[in-house]
């Protein structure tokens, strides 16, 4: 594998840590704001920032499997965490905009940690088995 190609794969790998680290940050808020009536979502999000940072990890030592696995955790945790905020408002008599705000903005940032996961070519690459073709 050219050098250029491992370099972006790893810059690929900071910008998806940072970007889950940032949504963990915002589900961590969300799941302990004092208008969140589901405790499951502190699970969650710990349950979420455990198995992100291993399976990020996973993929930094070169398993390929990592990647998949980590795309259906972090869809499932979407769709967790999107239930959790549709539950919240539809039982509340008034607006919550503040928890609200938290859990949208992590999701938006586990939807963009997803992108480089599909679709970079580099990452993809650096993932794959070393064949005696060489890549």
């Amino acid at each position: 594998m050219p050098k250029n190609h491992r370099i972006r794969a790893y810059l690929w790998l900071a910008f998806i840590f940072c970007t889950l680290a940032g949504a963990q940050y915002f589900f961590f808020l969300f799941s302990f704001h004092q208008l969140n009536p589901f405790l499951i979502t502190r699970g969650l999000t710990f349950g979420s920032t455990l198995w992100s940072t291993v399976l990020l990890l996973a993929m930094l030592f070169g398993r390929a499997w990592a990647r998949y696995v980590l795309i259906a955790w972090l869809l499932m945790a979407m769709v967790g965490f999107g239930l959790a905020t549709l539950m919240m408002n539809s039982q509340s008599i008034g607006a919550l905009p503040q928890p609200t705000k938290f859990a949208l903005i992590g999701l938006a940032l586990y939807a963009m940690a997803l992108t480089p996961l599909g679709i970079s070519r580099s990452l993809r690459r650096f993932l794959a088995p070393r064949t005696a073709g060489g890549l």
